[in-house]
């Protein structure tokens, strides 16, 4: 009899993640559904994340343990991953994140479905309590719907990568890779680059995976500080990508989901931390005009944030700009100081239910 096929290929890449990475494997070994292999890429760590790898490899077959002797990245991280990968589906766990132990059970029901892409609903762990975020439980079965149903009612959190999993046979046949040259939204890119050779897509309404924000942790792969020109270059890469999308389907609203994505992501990434660029001092070095003039299907007028789409249309006016920048902050200010009030408030709530 030959070797049974391995169902799941479970990538995660590791960088100085020992207070974090037990919690993690613990959490894979865990699974309802047992047909499996892990692979742990240790990036380059600096502690004891790699012996702790090392000795998980030792005493479980199905985990797979690689060693980069410097820091490469995320990306080629990822794709060491890939290219050793064997499972039918490939799935990616961030290594300071953690999962129930029915997660993959949830993509198995939506791989019974027939589907190209799953999306299982996700757990914020925050510092104030935890906070859920439900996706519908649906399923799309032609690429016309598919496209809708991914930038509609899944559009808010799309990016995430560690919540999907994407078929193999799509990857592998596509020659599909994370770009290497992107440390920031790289994910994003390997999602909207899959999505063309896809025809179905399913979601579900229960939430498996927790996203660890109450243990913030300053090493992770994806929370390295980035450059004015890394943010740039990557901001185009996604906003070209889903260009690609629109010009291939000619659905409106990706170009406006290009549109509005392009100019937000340059006011909140660029502009917002590098305050003095929103003024108009310092702009044509840190924002491509020539992107603008290349894709000038582009419109300011896409943009779904009022204050930001009011902040593009008078950006050449540097006291109007800077009312209008200075609106923003305060505002988002509030938002988020009222957001953490009322989670809290539901948090504390249902655990004096609990004890009543």
């Amino acid at each position: 009899m030959g070797r049974k096929k391995i169902k799941y290929s479970i990538i995660v890449p590791v960088y100085n993640v020992e207070q974090y990475i037990e919690r993690c494997i613990n959490s894979i070994i865990a699974q309802t559904e047992k047909n499996w292999e892990l692979i742990l890429i240790n990036d380059g760590s600096q502690d004891h994340s790699g012996e702790i790898c090392k000795h998980f490899s030792s005493i479980d077959s199905r985990i797979t343990y690689l060693h980069n002797t410097s820091n490469k990245g995320v990306s080629t991280a990822r794709n060491e991953g890939l290219n050793i990968a064997t499972g039918e589906w490939i799935t990616f766990i961030d290594s300071d994140d953690w999962i129930e132990p029915f997660h993959l059970e949830e993509f198995n029901k939506q791989i019974n479905k027939g589907t190209d892409l799953c999306i299982n609903s996700f757990i914020a762990d925050l510092s104030y309590g935890p906070r859920p975020f439900i996706y519908p439980s649906s399923l799309s079965n032609n690429q016309n719907d598919t496209f809708d149903l991914f930038f509609g009612a899944l559009n808010a959190h799309s990016q995430f990568l560690w919540i999907k999993a994407f078929k193999a046979s799509i990857i592998k046949n596509n020659n599909l890779r994370f770009d290497q040259t992107v440390n920031l939204g790289e994910d994003n890119i390997f999602i909207l680059n899959y999505l063309p050779h896809i025809k179905s897509i399913s979601s579900c309404s229960k939430a498996s995976y927790h996203y660890d924000q109450i243990n913030e942790n300053p090493n992770s792969l994806g929370r390295k500080k980035r450059s004015i020109k890394d943010a740039n270059y990557q901001i185009e890469q996604n906003t070209q990508a889903i260009y690609k999308l629109y010009e291939l389907t000619g659905k409106e609203y990706l170009l406006k989901n290009a549109s509005n994505y392009y100019y937000t992501r340059i006011f909140e990434r660029i502009f917002i931390p590098n305050t003095i660029i929103c003024y108009g001092i310092f702009r044509k070095p840190f924002f491509n005009e020539n992107f603008i003039f290349h894709n000038k299907k582009l419109n300011i007028k896409y943009i779904n944030n009022k204050l930001i789409r009011q902040y593009w249309f008078y950006h050449n006016n540097p006291f109007k700009a800077l009312v209008i920048f200075n609106y923003y902050l305060i505002n988002k200010w509030l938002i988020s100081k009222i957001t953490k009030i009322v989670v809290a408030a539901k948090h504390v709530a249902k655990s004096v239910l609990k004890h009543v």
